[in-house]
């Protein structure tokens, strides 16, 4: 593993939620960052047929029902 990266691979200073649901077909993804105060503030957000985009903590772009088996 790089210098700077944790287990999960992410900068830090950055924190992505994914939940996935088979039974339900859900899936949705949230990119916050760490912001003023130690509070994690939203940056991109996206729910199954939506992008989740962000330019930082490196290029991301993708549709979380991708994640889905």
């Amino acid at each position: 593993m790089g210098p700077g990266l944790s287990p999960t691979c992410a900068p830090r200073g950055y924190y992505l939620r994914v939940q996935l649901s088979r039974r339900f077909r859900r899936a949705e993804a949230e990119l916050f960052a760490l912001g003023r105060g130690g509070v994690f503030d939203t940056v991109a957000r996206a729910e199954r047929g939506e992008r989740l985009r962000a330019d930082a903590p490196f290029p991301i772009d993708f549709d979380p029902a991708e994640l889905l088996p």
